[in-house]
């Protein structure tokens, strides 16, 4: 009899996890920068380039978030971006720079921008007639001056979303979306990451 439950214990895992891989659901961002400012191109005109961004969570790449209830209990359910979330960041960085009007060049180039996605938590807040979500994305940047090989700048940004029910629009890419703009917009407005360039 405990064979027999114990082979039971085992099914269920096995398609517990099968219920995970089948249960993922496609979330397009289709991701847009902010509008940020223009910077004076003769004072920063030495070119960028914008290298990767390590996804350091441990889980699929372009994996967003995973569903959890009003607990925090995470659920067998996840939501997947068009492509990993690394990748948007990096282009985002990328488009983010050409939007201020720094050169922005892959080969070339006199600075280099890396880092690493550490973490990116959605928490949910339910009022007594409806609810809202805090969204955190925490990033690790790094510039390097290519010549001397020495890192510059860098920086533990934190980015930040908000959301309540009742928006127009999928919750989970607006969340996504709002924090890594705030991010980026904190990058675009650092006096300390304009001064390295200089």
């Amino acid at each position: 009899m405990n064979k027999i439950i114990k082979l039971c214990a085992v099914i269920t895992a096995i398609l517990g996890l099968s219920g995970c891989a089948l249960s993922m659901n496609n979330v397009p961002l289709n991701y847009t920068t902010p509008q940020v400012p223009k910077i004076n191109r003769a004072k920063y005109n030495k070119p960028i380039k914008v290298g990767a961004i390590k996804d350091q969570r441990g889980e699929n790449p372009r994996l967003i978030m995973h569903k959890t209830n009003l607990n925090e209990e995470t659920a067998c359910v996840g939501y997947l971006a068009e492509k990993p979330l690394s990748v948007i960041i990096q282009n985002a960085l990328r488009d983010t720079f050409i939007k201020q009007g720094y050169v922005v060049r892959a080969n070339n180039a006199t600075y280099k921008l890396t880092g690493s996605l550490n973490d990116y938590s959605v928490k949910w807040i339910q009022g007594m007639f409806s609810a809202k979500a805090v969204s955190k994305l925490e990033l690790q940047l790094n510039l390097v001056n290519l010549k001397t090989h020495n890192v510059v700048w860098n920086n533990y940004i934190v980015g930040r979303g908000h959301y309540k029910s009742g928006e127009s629009g999928d919750a989970v890419a607006l969340l996504f979306n709002r924090a890594l703009s705030s991010a980026i917009s904190q990058i675009a407005n650092s006096a300390s990451f304009r001064q390295a360039l200089k």
